[in-house]
Formats: structure tokens, C-alpha cells, sequence
């Protein structure tokens, strides 16, 4: 699993608004790649970035709201499972009410997201139902 302490860096790097893009990029690529590379969970993430997602400070939340739908979708082709679906789904609900920019832009990247996931789901279970019913082998 990931070292917290160089999680939590790459987090506030993010979160922080002083940070430069280039930093911010850095700290996206850099956590990116402990998911893609399963070094690190989603729930572990959001265990990890807490603080950053429930702070009364609506900039530090919006950010840390927008690293979350950043790496959810840059990780679309990576499956996810329907309870960690269902959970993100529920955390994005209540967390996006705010009109602010950055939280609009975290909602549209979830979006993509799920739908992402949806058809892929969606695709997976037909080809298992279809492979159940034999309608593949007939070419129904």
C-alpha cells in the first residue's frame, strides 16, 4: 500500500490553492498512479482525504472534491466495484450542492464516470446473462 505521509503531501499539494498547476498536475499524476497501479484503493483515498472533503472551508472542500472526480475519471477503465460505486455516488450527492465552479466541475466528472461505469456494467452483465442463456452460442 501507499506511504500516507507521501499521500497526504500529494493531497495538499492539490488542495492547496498557492500550489502552481504544475505542482497540482504533479501531485494528480502522482496519486493516479498509486490507484491505477493498486498501491492504494479508492476507499483508502477517501478514508485518507477526510479532513479535505468534510472541512467547513468551502475552497479547501471544493478542491479536495475536485482531486476526487479528477482521479475518478481518469481511472474510467479501471473497474470499480457497485458498493464503491453506490458509496461515491452518495458522498457526491450530498457533497456537490455548492454552486461553486470547481464542485460543478467535479460533478460533471463524476458523471462522466458513472455513466462510464454504468455501460460497462451494463455490457458485462448482459454478455454473463446472454453467456447463462447460451444466446451467444445460438447468435441470437
Amino acid at each position: 500500500m501507499a506511504d500516507s505521509t507521501h499521500l497526504v503531501k500529494h493531497i495538499e499539494s492539490y488542495v492547496d490553492s498557492s500550489s502552481s498547476p504544475s505542482q497540482q498536475s504533479a501531485s494528480l499524476d502522482a496519486i493516479t498512479a498509486l490507484l491505477k497501479n493498486d498501491m492504494l484503493t479508492i476507499e483508502a483515498l477517501v478514508r485518507e482525504m477526510e479532513m479535505y472533503l468534510t472541512i467547513t472551508d468551502s475552497i479547501i472542500r471544493a478542491r479536495g472534491i475536485l482531486l476526487l472526480a479528477e482521479l475518478l475519471g481518469r481511472l474510467a477503465s479501471k473497474p470499480v466495484d457497485d458498493a464503491s460505486i453506490r458509496s461515491l455516488i452518495g458522498f457526491f450527492t450530498e457533497r456537490l450542492r455548492s454552486p461553486k465552479r470547481e464542485a460543478r466541475r467535479g460533478e460533471a466528472t463524476l458523471q462522466r464516470f458513472i455513466s462510464t461505469e454504468a455501460r460497462r456494467n451494463g455490457e458485462a452483465r448482459s454478455k454473463r446473462i446472454k453467456r447463462g442463456l447460451g444466446v451467444e452460442a445460438r447468435g441470437d
